[in-house]
């Protein structure tokens, strides 16, 4: 990939006093490769599939990390899937579902000064994107229950999702607390049970 943009090394993009032309980088290449595999099983009473992909994604911009490659922001180099279903008889069946991720790079201060005109914290970051949150997985369960009316089929579904509620982080956030400055995760979905009903006529 070639003529690529990317915001400028520590630009603020919320601030609107700067027209968004000038906190970019521009002329960037990329790069992005990898392998799929796929494992599916689809007649008898239990179905279901393996689904694993290797991939990379990179970036390199002249005036960004010093001008090295760095990973994508959206680089996950690691994406396992894996589904089981089983008919239990005509009218009951199971479903389960289990996905693993690797964690997206993201960047992080390595320490701080204090400026001393003003007296305000700078951070000294790392290079771009060069740690990685936390893997990303969770296991969800389903089951069906069916039964054929006179005018349709009645379906019902029990559902868990993220089953051992697994803390999955959606970002990072730093906090000064009591003068020390902290890193937290935010995260989202935990473990949620549902029951569906449907007709289907």
């Amino acid at each position: 990939m070639n003529e690529l943009i990317a915001y400028k090394e520590g630009v603020n993009y919320k601030a609107a006093s700067t027209s968004w032309e000038n906190k970019i980088e521009i002329r960037g290449k990329g790069s992005s490769y990898g392998i799929e595999i796929l494992f599916q099983k689809n007649t008898g009473k239990t179905t279901g599939w393996l689904a694993y992909t290797y991939s990379k994604t990179i970036r390199q911009f002249d005036n960004i990390n010093n001008g090295k490659k760095f990973p994508f922001k959206y680089d996950r180099t690691h994406d396992l899937s894996i589904v089981l279903n089983k008919k239990i008889n005509k009218r009951i069946s199971f479903s389960a579902s289990w996905v693993f991720g690797s964690g997206y790079p993201y960047t992080l201060p390595m320490n701080k000064y204090i400026d001393a005109d003003d007296n305000n914290e700078i951070f000294n970051w790392s290079n771009r994107n060069s740690f990685r949150m936390r893997s990303f997985h969770h296991l969800d369960l389903s089951l069906f229950f069916s039964k054929h009316k006179k005018n349709g089929i009645r379906k019902w579904s029990v559902n868990i999702y993220n089953v051992y509620n697994r803390q999955n982080p959606y970002y990072y956030y730093l906090s000064n607390d009591s003068g020390t400055w902290k890193l937290y995760q935010q995260s989202l979905f935990p473990i949620i049970p549902s029951i569906n009903y449907s007709f289907v006529f």
